[in-house]
């Protein structure tokens, strides 16, 4: 894989996100339809089984931090194309915020949830730069502000996102996380750690930096240096309580509530 080109989705041109739907099924105007291939190739692969999976295995392990809260916010930190959203729906009490740098999958999602659940589900576009998977954005992820009040979350999930981010939009995304949440919210963070290097870059010497290595397309960091980037963010961790889809899993809360 050449890692030094934008991803090869980018390149896809839609006439209209919102028309791309898995043409194996029927929907009518009471369904939730599922994105086509396309679409599904952005977040974790175009296989639907593994589309599926996924967004179900996530929203289960979520589901366990929010037992005491009656009417959980979500905040989805790089929401794709509704991979989690979609299972969210069937909690009626839930609220839902997600955002992602891909503007067909946002678009998809403001689109077609928007017909089957009103405004209980809300999308929002933030153009990042981002050589991989944005390449033609304007806004540094760094001046980046999420798309909620302070104080405003119960849960925050971060599926897969800092995989793909350098150190200091790391540390900025893990602030802005300790901003929004709740004083009982928590945040929930799935990452690679570089003892998988030789997995991703079987060709390259191990470097000797062993706290994070690797660039937008897989990102790798260790245990301790994320929490030490939590800590300095106003975050400390939860819980850790092993791998999901092949991700570490990192429970964080307020240091300060």
């Amino acid at each position: 894989m050449d890692f030094s080109k934008p991803a090869t989705w980018i390149s896809n041109q839609y006439s209209h996100p919102s028309e791309e739907i898995d043409a194996q099924f029927t929907y009518n105007s009471l369904e939730l339809p599922i994105p086509s291939k396309r679409l599904r190739a952005t977040v974790s692969g175009p296989e639907l089984d593994r589309f599926l999976y996924i967004g179900s295995a996530w929203t289960q392990l979520s589901m366990q931090y929010t037992t005491n809260c009656t009417n959980p916010r979500v905040l989805d930190i790089g929401c794709g194309v509704g991979k989690m959203a979609r299972h969210f729906c069937l909690l009626p009490q839930l609220e839902y915020i997600g955002f992602d740098i891909y503007w067909p999958a946002i678009e998809w999602c403001q689109y077609h949830f928007k017909k089957v659940y009103g405004n209980r589900f809300n999308f929002h576009h933030f153009d990042g730069i981002s050589h991989m998977y944005n390449p033609k954005g304007r806004v540094p992820t760094r001046d980046f502000i999420f798309p909620c009040q302070n104080g405003s979350i119960d849960l925050a999930i971060g599926a897969s996102i800092l995989t793909h981010l350098y150190e200091g939009d790391i540390s900025h995304y893990l602030k802005q996380t300790a901003a929004s949440l709740s004083p009982n919210g928590v945040a929930i963070f799935s990452t690679h750690t570089p003892d998988e290097f030789c997995t991703f870059f079987p060709e390259t010497p191990i470097p000797n930096n062993k706290d994070i290595v690797g660039n937008e397309q897989v990102m790798m960091i260790s245990d301790d240096f994320l929490d030490t980037l939590a800590l300095e963010a106003g975050l400390h961790l939860k819980d850790r309580p092993g791998r999901l889809c092949g991700q570490q899993i990192s429970v964080f809360e307020r240091s300060i509530k």
